[in-house]
């Protein structure tokens, strides 16, 4: 299961006369239903709202992980309360797993957090592979990822008109494969408005092989699946689900190998589980803490 771009987004509804938003607790009751499922996030969770806000977005990683997500990229806006911040939330606060092959510490020349994992489904092995936009540099405040002196100390596999991030995707998705991983999956935030370019999902995928299914996100598309040829000429499939969680995807490989992904419209979940109580009560206890720091009025 996979979210993208959700910006913090908690409340029942999407826009004013639209009850078919999501919230984290029916996500968390969703997951609860299908047993053994993995929950991702594509990128820009913890940025967008009050909620993030004031809490730098240390109240939405609570929610994340009490909804049980297993692994998350980080998106351009994950480092919107500094880098500092971001790092904290990794090594601190939280319980999922952080993956960017991209995401490199220029004075070391390595990444800054794992770039895969690798799941076991009994006898299949699933390489999940992070990668992130390099437009973060200019998304997020440039100065985050300089010294005192204003020289880069991290960087995103940006150079080479696209070369760089081709070649940087390629080399962990080789290594993944070489691991034993049946099947790859890139976790991606990456977009596919031509502003992006030369970095779009669309083409990374042409430029590499091995990359199975793509989980997108950052351009807040509506995706349910589409099909792009890679290098080789290897239909790879892509998938994004917008953004504010209007919907949830799903990615299904199934015995005989057949891969197929879909967007799940949760208005419709079953909020009688305890699952999805136990998630709205968690909720509903950050909302009211922060209601009173978010509602005091200022000049």
């Amino acid at each position: 299961l996979y979210t993208n771009d959700v910006h913090t987004y908690i409340d029942n509804n999407v826009g004013e006369g639209n009850e078919t938003g999501l919230t984290y607790s029916k996500v968390a009751g969703y997951k609860n239903s299908l047993d053994g499922a993995l929950l991702v996030d594509a990128g820009d969770a913890i940025q967008g709202g009050v909620l993030g806000a004031l809490s730098q977005g240390g109240w939405i990683v609570d929610i994340m992980n009490q909804v049980g997500y297993d692994l998350a990229i980080p998106g351009n806006h994950e480092f919107d309360f500094r880098m500092d911040t971001f790092l904290d939330i990794v090594e601190n606060q939280a319980d999922y797993t952080y993956l960017s092959c991209n995401f490199m510490d220029l004075e070391t020349d390595t990444t800054v957090l794992e770039p895969y994992t690798i799941v076991s489904y009994g006898d299949v092995q699933v390489a999940y592979v992070g990668i992130t936009t390099p437009e973060t540099l200019s998304k997020s405040a440039p100065s985050y990822f300089q010294d005192d002196e204003g020289n880069y100390i991290y960087g995103f596999c940006e150079g080479n008109n696209g070369q760089e991030l081709y070649d940087q995707v390629q080399e962990t998705v080789d290594t993944a494969r070489a691991e034993g991983a049946d099947y790859v999956v890139a976790l991606a935030h990456l977009g596919m408005d031509g502003q992006s370019s030369p970095w779009m999902s669309t083409e990374v995928i042409e430029n590499t092989t091995g990359i199975d299914v793509m989980i997108d996100g950052h351009s807040h598309t509506v995706v349910p699946t589409q099909t792009v040829e890679n290098a080789d000429g290897e239909d790879v499939l892509l998938s994004q689900t917008g953004t504010k969680a209007e919907s949830i995807g799903k990615l299904v490989i199934g015995a005989d190998g057949t891969m197929t992904t879909e967007l799940v419209p949760l208005a419709d979940v079953d909020t009688e589980t305890e699952a999805y109580a136990a998630a709205q009560t968690y909720i509903e206890g950050i909302q009211a803490e922060y209601a009173e720091m978010a509602e005091e009025v200022v000049a």
